[in-house]
């Protein structure tokens, strides 16, 4: 997956056409961090993503704010009728995950699942 966002990968619109022409068969194009920093309505007005990755501090806030789960259901309805994918980052536990897939967002990512790890120990862990 491609991406770009939070300050990383594509920063110009050159950029990001560049790589969504050398994007081939599966590969998709993800807006990180969004509805942060520099990953914001703009980016989504003037680039085309596949993805948006939801930033943990959005969801970090969502068990203990009305505020987060209110933009949060705006958000996957936006990409809904966008046909745009979410991925949310952030998720630290099963209350959380919970709360997400009674909203129908089934993408997370986060240490509840799992801490990061290198390759080679995540391609272990696959193989048993």
């Amino acid at each position: 997956m491609q991406g770009f966002g939070g300050g990383r990968g594509c920063s110009t619109k050159k950029e990001f056409d560049e790589k969504r022409n050398s994007a081939k068969n599966n590969n998709k194009i993800a807006l990180d961090d969004f509805p942060s920093k520099q990953s914001n309505l703009n980016r989504l007005m003037d680039y085309n993503v596949d993805v948006i990755k939801i930033d943990k501090k959005l969801i970090s806030q969502i068990g203990f704010d009305n505020k987060s789960k209110v933009m949060l259901k705006h958000i996957k309805n936006m990409c809904d009728n966008l046909n745009i994918e979410i991925i949310v980052e952030g998720v630290y536990s099963e209350g959380i995950m919970n709360t997400l897939n009674n909203m129908g967002i089934f993408n997370h990512q986060g240490f509840y699942y799992h801490r990061p790890m290198k390759v080679s120990d995540f391609l272990e862990k696959m193989q048993t």
